[in-house]
């Protein structure tokens, strides 16, 4: 998988590899040798918008994009600033509850808190 639009549209029919499929991005993206020019072109087209991918899913990936051209000193493209890519009520990661919500809205990257979404830090991290 090398660009971001390619892993939205693998998944426009269905919805269950999509996790699946960020990881293999994400694993694309760090790879040490690639270059700030290819990892900006991995993520410089806003992807379609499909029916079973939801606007969560859609804010997700624009939280991704935006924290991981931050953390590779990447200039974020503009299409992740646009208002369908911000949620209206927060969401929390694994449907958290109590003092877990705590933790999430604490730690939290920015680009994601911003749009709404509460994660783990690590959320990103690949083993």
């Amino acid at each position: 998988m090398k660009e971001l639009v390619q892993l939205v549209s693998s998944n426009q029919n269905e919805n269950i590899n999509l996790w699946h499929h960020l990881g293999n991005f994400l694993d694309a993206f760090y790879y040490p040798a690639r270059t700030s020019e290819e990892r900006f072109a991995m993520v410089a087209d806003e992807p379609d918008q499909y029916e079973n991918i939801t606007q969560r899913d859609y804010a997700f990936l624009a939280g991704t994009v935006y924290k991981i051209c931050l953390d590779y000193k990447v200039r974020p493209p503009e299409w992740i600033i646009k208002p369908k890519y911000f949620l209206d009520k927060p969401v929390f990661s694994l449907d958290a509850k109590g003092t877990l919500r705590i933790v999430l809205l604490v730690e939290s990257p920015y680009e994601f808190r911003m749009r709404n979404i509460f994660t783990s830090a690590n959320t990103l991290d690949r083993v």
